[in-house]
């Protein structure tokens, strides 16, 4: 008899006990959409009514964690055990529709004993044998589980889905369920099987969630009102989503580092620490800063391995936030304050590392973006034209000193066309106005009338002024 994912993990010890009532899992996320168990939306919960840019940010996340076969934590759940087949679902339902509706597309666009796998994450297959019915996987919000079991949960219906007139949807949920369809749709319609076997092998691996199982209603809203430390009315999701936000985008900036020993680290987090997430966000921001520093150091794996052992063995002894090994001295400062002062594009992994990082802290947001998709560039070319302005503007020298280096950097959504670097900074900016758009780093950069010695160097002191002060490097 097959046996729920969350009973399995459990005995495997991949839980945390917060109380007889409740117990934590982190689970990759193909275990969630299988097993003898229905994850059931209750009616009290709000209507799906997630944006197509919520769900095109999703399908980002599954993309990156492909190309970078790395960890991709897509947030957490809370459910309600029941009865040993059904689980309520009281937070983490607009994802999770989501997720259901890809796998249609998914499966609509496959055929075969493909298209029978993603189907068989959407609905439970009837067993012969045991007697087991068939069942979906998911039952939403009921004014609606209707719509959705015939366009999305049924085979075949997709197209007929995405092309529905407005007439034709009844609720604002419906004409969601149905934008989310088409967009998903048009973004992996031309995914091959290749690449649809990717993202499926990913399931179960990497990508997971933060799963949450209470007992019982009350005591699912007890753990929310104990989160809720704004003191205002109770609204479960936003308290809650609200306090795991900043691990996300802990996460993200992580999931950008060229190497994966960090990983573990989080993990043990989540699975020892997921009821205190003010805790994870502090010690992921240690953890990062940590990562930074030896990513600014260069590629180390003896030094990382050494590092992150003994970061792990002092966490399960307890050490918490002192753990001696999130620690830099003042030697370690020095030696990462000055790999920020050097030529920083001859190391692309760091580059890119290190400005995203500045954008952030410029006040842009990175992540819709992928970072195998951004092109790091240059100001002043390493190679002007005798005639132009960057030879009478730059010495050979202070054009040898600065090309390569943090304040003359900057970042784009695709490569410049041939021969951009022949023209003079007012040329440059107008050839890099589109491709710079939405990035705070390039948009401050060209805000300036000129580019010169004396400008590159305040700038490239206060981009690393702004790094020193978010690591904690002096």
């Amino acid at each position: 008899m097959a046996v729920s994912p969350f009973a399995a993990a459990s005995r495997r010890g991949h839980r945390r006990a917060t109380s007889k009532t409740l117990t934590i899992h982190s689970l990759p996320l193909g275990r969630v959409f299988s097993g003898d168990h229905q994850l059931i939306i209750p009616d009290y919960q709000r209507p799906y009514l997630w944006s197509t840019d919520q769900s095109l940010h999703l399908i980002d996340s599954l993309e990156y964690a492909i190309a970078a076969e790395d960890l991709c934590f897509l947030g957490w759940m809370m459910l309600v055990q029941k009865s040993s087949s059904e689980l309520e679902i009281m937070d983490g339902q607009q994802r999770l529709t989501t997720l259901t509706i890809l796998w249609a597309v998914l499966r609509d666009l496959s055929s075969g004993k493909e298209a029978d796998d993603w189907n068989d994450l959407i609905v439970r297959s009837r067993h012969e044998l045991s007697g087991h019915e068939s069942w979906p996987r998911i039952a939403i919000h009921r004014p609606n589980r209707q719509f959705f079991a015939e366009y999305v949960q049924e085979p075949g219906n997709i197209l007929d889905l995405i092309t529905l007139p407005d007439h034709a949807v009844e609720t604002e949920s419906q004409r969601a369920i149905r934008d989310n369809a088409a967009v998903l749709y048009d973004q992996i319609e031309d995914w091959s099987c290749a690449r649809r076997k990717e993202l499926f092998t990913l399931l179960n691996q990497p990508a997971y969630l933060a799963v949450r199982v209470a007992a019982d209603r009350v005591s699912a809203y007890r753990i929310f009102a104990a989160m809720d430390v704004r003191g205002l009315e109770f609204a479960p999701a936003v308290s809650f989503s609200a306090d795991w936000q900043p691990i996300r985008k802990w996460l993200q900036r992580l999931a950008r580092l060229p190497y994966r020993d960090w990983r573990s680290v989080a993990v043990w987090a989540i699975e020892n620490h997921s009821d205190a997430p003010v805790f994870i966000d502090e010690l992921f921001r240690r953890l990062e800063r940590l990562c930074a520093w030896l990513l600014l150091l260069g590629n180390n794996p003896g030094l990382r391995a050494t590092r992150f052992g003994r970061l792990r063995k002092e966490l399960r002894e307890g050490a918490g936030l002192d753990a001696p090994s999130f620690g830099l001295n003042d030697e370690e400062k020095r030696l990462g304050r000055g790999r920020l002062d050097g030529e920083l594009y001859r190391m692309p992994d760091i580059a890119r590392y290190v400005l995203l990082r500045l954008e952030e802290l410029l006040g842009g947001d990175p992540e819709p973006r992928r970072p195998d998709a951004i092109s790091i560039e240059f100001v002043l070319p390493p190679n002007p034209l005798p005639d132009n302005g960057w030879v009478r503007d730059f010495t050979p020298e202070q054009r040898h000193s600065w090309v390569y280096r943090l304040g003359n950097l900057l970042l784009l959504d695709r490569r410049p066309r041939h021969g951009v670097d022949r023209v003079d900074f007012a040329g440059m900016k107008s050839e890099y106005a589109t491709a710079g758009a939405g990035f705070a780093l390039t948009t401050q950069a060209f805000g300036y009338r000129e580019w010169t010695p004396d400008l590159v160097e305040a700038r490239h002191q206060a981009l690393i002024d702004l790094l020193v002060t978010e690591w904690k490097l002096r």
